[in-house]
């Protein structure tokens, strides 16, 4: 499944799949994300998500197919129109709607819409390979999705549009990312750790704190 998901204790963890391709995006990783993502919301067992990429494909997210020819066109005005109600089924705005704690887990390239898909998160864990990028521009458009607007919430307006618009140097985008995630690791292999003090504050519902398996000295209580 280009969509995989996993449930840990508290945790949903859902992993981008297409190794084959960098886990570049399709219209199926829209679909299995409404699908699992609906899931962990209706599951009160599951308390935080986690999005991550295969690690088999050496990335986050690569971005959109660009051997795809319906990638970045649209074939006429009635068809975006009749587009524009589906919308709400996108990634962004079912990532960005997600009622519990949501964490990136970027373990390598995020790339174009896999880079602004990380924005969408609450909070945002790196290996040192991760790498963000916002390559639009070279192709004579702007990072869609609300791409700059999601990008200034992390690195304030200045930043974000001299980076969409492509005014920035090779780096700076990832410099800018690292600074403002809340870990860097050198590999991230147990996801269900990078959870734990995020499950611990949420608590069960009632104002208190319960353990579900990590260290509560993380939070110092």
């Amino acid at each position: 499944m280009p969509v995989a998901y996993e449930k840990r204790d508290h945790i949903g963890i859902v992993t981008l799949s297409r190794p084959t391709a960098r886990n570049a995006w399709g219209p199926d990783f829209n679909e299995g994300l409404q699908r699992h993502f609906d899931a962990m919301e209706d599951d009160d067992d599951i308390r935080c998500a986690i999005l991550t990429g295969d690690e088999s494909g050496g990335a986050f997210s690569a971005g959109a197919n660009l051997k795809d020819p319906k990638t970045h066109t649209m074939g006429s005005t009635a068809e975006l129109i009749k587009s524009i109600p589906k919308r709400k089924h996108r990634a962004f705005e079912v990532l960005g709607n997600f009622p519990k704690p949501l964490i990136g887990a970027v373990n390598g390239y995020a790339v174009g819409i896999g880079c602004i898909v990380t924005f969408c998160c609450d909070l945002l864990v790196a290996s040192e390979r991760a790498e963000w990028r916002l390559p639009q521009v070279a192709l004579g458009i702007l990072p869609a999705y609300g791409g700059a607007a999601r990008l200034a919430r992390w690195v304030g307006k200045g930043h974000a549009t001299r980076m969409a618009l492509g005014r920035s140097r090779p780096g700076d985008l990832v410099v800018l990312c690292v600074d403002h995630a809340t870990e860097v690791c050198k590999e991230l292999e147990d996801r269900r750790s990078l959870a734990a003090p995020t499950i611990f504050a949420t608590g069960d519902g009632n104002g208190h704190v319960e353990s579900a398996g990590g260290d509560p000295d993380l939070l110092g209580i």
